[in-house]
């Protein structure tokens, strides 16, 4: 499958998942959500520190309206067809 690549008994690397007929590479995986905490404790923050919560916060914002819109699309769209 691989010719001579892997012809000298190297072992695979440890980032490949090798199945019956397809490699997966660990990227492929679904990432694991790392938990936040919201609200953080902002006393012991630096100004840096601050600014980059409100950036993810921010972005938390953004992803939460998208996902309001798409459900709204989506409710409208059922209205409509069960008219």
């Amino acid at each position: 499958m691989f010719g001579d690549c892997f012809s000298s008994g190297a072992a695979l690397p440890s980032s490949w998942l090798v199945g019956k007929e397809a490699i997966v590479f660990d990227d492929d995986l679904p990432k694991k959500k790392i938990p936040r905490e919201f609200p953080r404790n902002l006393v012991d923050m630096s100004v840096t520190e601050l600014e980059d919560y409100i950036v993810e916060l921010q972005l938390e914002i953004n992803l939460a309206q998208l996902d309001i819109e798409k459900k709204k699309a989506s409710h409208s769209a059922a209205d409509s067809f069960f008219k």
